[in-house]
């Protein structure tokens, strides 16, 4: 159903990625484009959509690890565990799951040790929503990114660096104050 999802969100998303390839979809766009957001945090464990994303997206990658599934099952068994996988639809049709964030809770800091998003979701602001929910669903006051550049990872590291004003090195902090800051209009 995924790998429809996918090809169908391919023929259909041709207006969006033309603006968005050079960089200029502009906020009246993005406001009419009726986008609808699904986060779930608790995925089915069987579900081979949430470690396909993990260990095949490159450009929107926190690190680049790759997860066997004994180790991902494992991780997300602790109890201070947090996993969320985002779905995604608009005008255009719906993208499926195209982002998962994993890490662990600490009072109200979240260590983000996995986060992935296709590129099919480029130019919509899901990166800026994801964290927006996990800010709110949490009552977080920072979330520290487990950060490591690879040759393709340059969309994340971007990100990183817009919100914090720095080149992303290592553990990365971001605050709810300085997202706040650096968040565009979301829709």
């Amino acid at each position: 159903a995924e790998d429809s999802l996918r090809l169908e969100s391919i023929r259909k998303g041709a207006e969006f990625r033309r603006l968005a390839e050079d960089g200029s979809v502009p906020e009246d766009f993005l406001a009419q484009a009726d986008a609808a957001i699904t986060f779930d945090f608790c995925p089915a464990p069987e579900d081979s959509r949430i470690l396909e994303l993990v260990n095949k997206t490159n450009q929107f990658n926190l690190n680049g690890l790759r997860r066997t599934e004994a180790d991902w099952t494992s991780a997300n068994r602790q109890p201070d565990s947090v996993v969320g996988v985002l779905s995604y639809k608009d005008k255009f049709g719906p993208l499926g799951k195209i982002a998962v964030v994993q890490g662990s809770r600490n009072g109200t800091t979240l260590s983000v040790n996995t986060w992935v998003m296709s590129c099919r979701a480029f130019s919509r602001r899901v990166e800026h929503q994801c964290l927006r929910t996990l800010f709110d669903r949490f009552g977080l006051t920072e979330m520290v990114f487990d950060f490591a550049p690879t040759a393709k990872n340059g969309p994340l590291q971007d990100f990183l660096q817009a919100l914090t004003g720095n080149k992303p090195s290592g553990k990365v902090a971001v605050t709810r104050p300085e997202f706040e800051a650096h968040c565009p209009a979301l829709y």
